[in-house]
């Protein structure tokens, strides 16, 4: 069970009581292990430097075009520094020639992004600016977490992101599943029933107190703890189911088709803890666990609030 440990410059094999092999100053360096728990740690440069990995190969590529690499490792583990410079990590849930593809798990959290399948391989990134995952399978599950401080994310079918406040950033590309989690502060998230390539499906939004979902046969995207959520619809077919927080005094406005101030149907739910807004949907239901007040003026001392906005006879 061997640990190998790469750097710009420098490299090293060893077993603790078996042997100890060193190069300094090759251009490149490639280490292959033979067994099923050996370790791999690449560290970066003062410069802009980039790991890639798959499920078995990792390696590391140099900002001076120097290349340190690890094949058949099962734990290959990548550091990176705060010097400054853009370092960033692509994941891929496939063997290299992608002759095998996993059903595998992403998380990231901020600071530290990892990629495995249990208990064939696992790859993380450490401190990286921008760390990226691609699966290739209709059964991986990717899950990213806030920071502390503000952050936004955002959700496609096919892409998922997680922008940091301090500029780095963790996404997915075609899993299956995909979470976002806001744990601390005044975090934003969009769910968009559209890929970036522009293909729309008829989704479904289901928003409650404290977690909302965006799905449909070919994808599932969830989202909890947000104080914002909103949900942008592309297409004529879209559903959304709105829940009132049992705990709380809920606020329901809906805007139809019509009103002077909107293209198109919008909704907004909100109370004092969060906010659910919804762009462009085709049918809205809205349950609450209190008696709606169907009024036009919103009485805090009243329980749950609906006001109608625009023209009824042009809601969908």
């Amino acid at each position: 069970a061997t640990w190998f440990k790469g750097f710009d410059g420098m490299a090293k094999m060893y077993e603790v009581s078996t042997f100890y092999n060193r190069v300094d100053d090759f251009d490149q360096v490639i280490a292959s292990a033979v067994g099923s728990d050996d370790t791999a740690k690449l560290y970066d440069s003062p410069g802009a430097d980039a790991l890639e990995a798959y499920a078995d190969r990792g390696t590391m590529t140099y900002a001076d075009g120097t290349v340190v690499q690890a094949e058949n490792f099962r734990w290959v583990l990548g550091y990176a520094s705060d010097d400054g410079q853009v370092d960033t990590a692509h994941f891929y849930d496939t063997t290299a020639d992608l002759g095998a593809s996993y059903a595998t798990w992403f998380k990231a959290d901020d600071g530290i992004a990892r990629l495995y399948a249990d208990p064939v391989f696992y790859v993380q990134a450490r401190d990286f600016d921008g760390v990226s995952a691609t699966a290739v399978g209709d059964d991986d599950t990717a899950k990213l977490f806030d920071s502390a401080l503000d952050d936004a994310y955002w959700s496609r079918p096919d892409h998922s992101r997680m922008n940091y406040a301090d500029g780095t950033f963790a996404e997915a590309f075609d899993f299956r599943y995909m979470y976002g989690y806001s744990r601390n502060g005044s975090d934003t998230a969009t769910l968009y029933d559209e890929t970036a390539g522009g293909t729309s499906y008829a989704a479904r939004f289901a928003g409650y107190a404290t977690w909302g979902k965006i799905y449909h046969g070919a994808f599932y995207s969830r989202t909890e703890g947000f104080a914002e959520l909103r949900a942008a619809f592309t297409g004529g077919d879209d559903r959304v189911w709105l829940h009132d927080d049992p705990t709380r005094v809920d606020h329901v406005v809906v805007r139809f088709p019509g009103d002077v101030d909107h293209a198109a149907a919008k909704a907004k739910l909100w109370n004092d803890r969060r906010v659910i807004y919804i762009d462009d949907f085709h049918t809205l239901t809205a349950t609450t666990s209190e008696e709606f007040e169907d009024d036009k003026e919103i009485d805090p001392a009243n329980v749950d609030d609906v006001i109608l906005d625009g023209n009824w006879a042009d809601a969908p």
